[in-house]
């Protein structure tokens, strides 16, 4: 995906009642068009329907290359499919065309490559999390915040869409077993930033009817939880777990606590209040005890996305899409984390 829609896009939209339109009619137009184009007749769909000039040139200096093929057969489909139905006037703006294009990009790359997909949206990112074909866990994230640098594509008008460099794309990727490790990273985010763990008291009514189904956890998150039992029996552990907090964790070290939050070639860490993860490098910043260097953080997920993280996570995971992780693993999960044993310390 080459571009975004920014809030003030998406505030357009909404006032406009455009967003409402292109939500309603999303899965019936999907289908509507081709699967594969070639090359002309791209060129003729850009040209018939009015693509903006500033997306349809090639950039070479762009990071990423050359422009998503599907990016030309969307951008343009709704608004003149709408323009046909007489529900919006085939005099709008370009910049607001191209604002919903980018906005259907957006949907396409979540409702309509998965089937299964969460997704929430910060002030800062667009977050969305799916299981890939063998229920492995992907996490992608877009920086749809315009930078101070960047030109808008429009004039006289704030920037409705957001070309992205690689910079602004973080993605993690594990395998099956990840969910669970995520979804105990979020926990130990919280615990140790002293927030409240979202549905720590309520998860049984929220996600189980109010009756966790099983005590007995599957093959992929058993050895876990009867970590976890064993932590919550025992208050005088020598072993705890936690994230390590940058940029000086060697009080944590110290203190007696076991670094958690590891993913493939990525690492969980608590930096600036935020619970962000970085990607193993060679030559990295960030000098971690055994594991190596790791580079500046890839994904971050900020206080106020926290919430929306534990739900989709649990969810995804409780509809069975989770690879091979049972449906009532994840409530055993909150039910049995240690939480006394970060409530006993001052600094974590």
């Amino acid at each position: 995906m080459n571009y975004i829609i920014t809030d003030a896009g998406l505030s357009i939209l909404e006032e406009t009642g455009l967003k409402k339109l292109v939500d309603e009619n999303f899965k019936e137009l999907l289908n509507e068009h081709p699967s594969m184009w070639y090359d002309d007749e791209q060129e003729e769909y850009s040209r018939t329907h009015r693509v903006h000039p500033s997306l349809a040139e090639e950039d070479e200096q762009d990071d990423l290359g050359r422009m998503d093929e599907k990016f030309l057969v969307f951008s343009f489909l709704y608004p003149n499919v709408l323009v046909e139905q007489g529900k919006i006037s085939d005099r709008l703006n370009d910049t607001v065309m191209a604002a919903i294009g980018v906005y259907v990009q957006t949907k396409y790359h979540t409702e309509g490559l998965f089937k299964d997909w969460r997704a929430w949206r910060n002030p800062t990112f667009h977050t969305t999390i799916h299981p890939d074909i063998h229920g492995d866990f992907f996490l992608q994230q877009y920086n749809h915040k315009p930078d101070d640098s960047q030109k808008s594509l429009f004039l006289d008008c704030e920037p409705l869409i957001k070309r992205l460099k690689q910079k602004d794309i973080g993605m993690l990727y594990g395998h099956y077993n990840y969910w669970i490790d995520f979804l105990e990273s979020l926990i130990c985010y919280c615990c140790q930033t002293r927030q409240e763990v979202p549905f720590r008291h309520d998860f049984e009514k929220v996600f189980y009817n109010g009756n966790l189904p099983d005590e007995k956890p599957g093959m992929v998150a058993e050895m876990p939880i009867v970590q976890l039992r064993d932590w919550t029996k025992d208050a005088k552990t020598n072993w705890k777990p936690c994230l390590p907090v940058l940029p000086d964790f060697q009080k944590q070290i110290d203190d007696g606590w076991l670094f958690e939050g590891q993913i493939e070639n990525s690492q969980a860490f608590i930096l600036d209040g935020n619970l962000v993860f970085c990607d193993k490098d060679e030559h990295g910043p960030i000098k971690f005890t055994n594991y190596g260097n790791f580079s500046k953080p890839v994904v971050v997920i900020s206080p106020d996305m926290v919430r929306e993280a534990v739900r989709g996570t649990m969810e995804l995971m409780i509809e069975g899409h989770a690879g091979r992780v049972m449906p009532h693993d994840p409530g055993l999960i909150l039910k049995y984390f240690p939480y006394h044993l970060f409530e006993k310390s001052e600094d974590i």
